[in-house]
């Protein structure tokens, strides 16, 4: 039998750790933890329950912050002697759908590593999360950190970690996120990933104004790739939709429409700005192209919203009807 490591970084996460540990009870073969400077009970809890367990430090800066989550993702993959290894965070969970889904993977000759679901509210994502357990392949970029890959890579979407959040963490998401991507623009001015990233974590902030012209960078960026560049003007519509900049948004959103025309949110983002703008004919039309779009979209692996494709698209039109029903104007001659 293939042998299932997995892997796991923590700090300050004794009040999620145990349930990420219990959803991988009956699938992973062994337990490998590192913690990079827990001040509460997580050590004790990797001590009870990994098989290897290890503190690291190497990947913090001089206020003792992380700097490199893939030096500290590195170091874990050393303490592991499975074939295969998932990838998992102390705040999320497994969701053991089909354990011969796994074993297929596991089993495949030509395979080295495969995308699965990640799931953060309504929105989902593909990850590399599962891999061979192989020199080559190994973490890099310091956040939102990627496997070198050395061979073919399989698509499970029936595999899934959902994200369920951690209350109290060592240090918010987007501020720390802000931090590491300017560390490697400062080396590196024109790095795509930390110009999104960052981008991402001012939005996330509220800071509408500063994100927008972080995106517009990240639009003159020629090492922008299709899929993010979606993203892009996706998360820039979202942005001038806050500052109530509706044509703005709406030209933001019918780009990604042009560059992917399977993605709902384009069109849910399109009827929003027509709605502010009083055109309901044209509101009318962007949400059922939305509700009509196919989930998930065809070849789209980056981040989609689950309710864009049916729930919220439905919930407008049905407000559309009323509202039409209430001024007396026939919504079927819209």
């Amino acid at each position: 039998m293939i042998k299932l490591s997995a892997c796991i970084i923590v700090r300050d996460a004794a009040d999620v750790l145990p349930r990420c540990l219990d959803s991988l009870a009956y699938i992973c073969d062994e337990l490998c933890i590192i913690d990079t400077g827990s001040n509460d009970h997580s050590i004790e809890i990797a001590r009870q329950r990994a098989d290897h367990f290890q503190v690291y430090l190497g990947c913090n800066d001089h206020n003792d912050k992380i700097i490199d989550f893939s030096a500290a993702r590195n170091r874990c993959l050393e303490l592991t002697t499975g074939d295969w290894i998932l990838s998992i965070d102390a705040d999320e969970v497994f969701h053991n759908n089909s354990k011969q889904s796994i074993q297929a993977c596991l089993n495949n000759q030509n395979a080295t590593a495969a995308a699965i679901t990640i799931s953060r509210g309504s929105t989902d994502w593909l990850a590399i999360r599962l891999f061979k357990n192989t020199p080559e392949q190994r973490y890099h970029y310091p956040v939102h950190e990627l496997v070198t890959v050395t061979g073919e890579t399989l698509t499970l979407r029936d595999l899934s970690i959902r994200d369920l959040g951690q209350t109290k963490k060592p240090e918010p998401s987007s501020e720390r996120n802000i931090r590491i991507c300017e560390s490697v623009l400062k080396v590196n001015p024109t790095d795509i990933r930390a110009l999104f990233y960052r981008a991402e974590a001012l939005r996330k902030l509220g800071k509408f104004k500063l994100a927008c012209n972080a995106y517009m960078d990240c639009l003159e960026n020629p090492q922008l790739s299709l899929p993010y560049r979606c993203a892009t003007f996706e998360s820039l519509s979202l942005c001038f939709m806050q500052l109530k900049l509706w044509d703005q948004a709406l030209e933001s959103a019918r780009n990604v429409s042009l560059i992917h025309p399977g993605l709902a949110e384009s069109y849910c983002l399109m009827g929003d700005a027509h709605i502010a703008m009083k055109r309901i004919s044209e509101a009318k039309l962007c949400y059922q192209q939305a509700a009509a779009q196919q989930y998930p979209p065809k070849d789209y692996k980056l981040f989609v919203r689950k309710h864009a494709y049916d729930e919220y698209p439905n919930a407008q039109l049905s407000g559309l009807q009323s509202l039409c029903k209430k001024h007396g104007i026939n919504y079927n001659a819209l």
